[in-house]
């Protein structure tokens, strides 16, 4: 047997229709009042230009068995790198800069920074390894 919330059961205190808060629907054609939220400006993405290279022992290819890309197997190319005498690698990076502007006038500005970064890595590990040779 169902019992409604206006009939009370053996031996309790009577219940009022008006004591019960009621449950506020909205009406979905009405749209509510929305609130506005304040608006807080983003900090623009920070962004670090970075450079890496690497170097092998003479008679090995750092294109070839250092770096993994194209269609080459993942497993052999483990193989072959972890058979290396040693690998080098250098790196290097600025302090960080936040990204503005146009994109595309930000990336030819950010390549340029990497390509001079990259250019002083190699000359560094070519007087490195001269070094390690005498």
């Amino acid at each position: 047997m169902h019992r409604f919330y206006d009939e009370r059961p053996p031996g309790a205190t009577s219940v009022r229709k008006s004591s019960i808060p009621s449950l506020q629907v909205p009406n979905p054609q009405v749209p509510s009042p929305q609130v506005p939220s304040p608006q807080v400006p983003s900090p623009s993405p920070q962004v670090v230009p970075a450079a890496l290279s690497y170097s092998v022992p003479p008679g090995h290819s750092v294109e070839q068995e250092v770096c993994w890309w194209g269609e080459m197997k993942l497993t052999p190319h483990l193989l072959n790198l972890l058979g290396l005498p040693n690998v080098d690698a250098y790196v290097a990076w600025e302090s960080a800069q936040p990204a503005q502007g146009d994109r595309k006038t930000f990336g030819a500005h950010l390549h340029e920074r990497v390509a001079r970064l990259h250019a002083g890595l190699v000359e560094n590990a070519r007087t490195l390894l001269r070094e390690r040779s005498i």
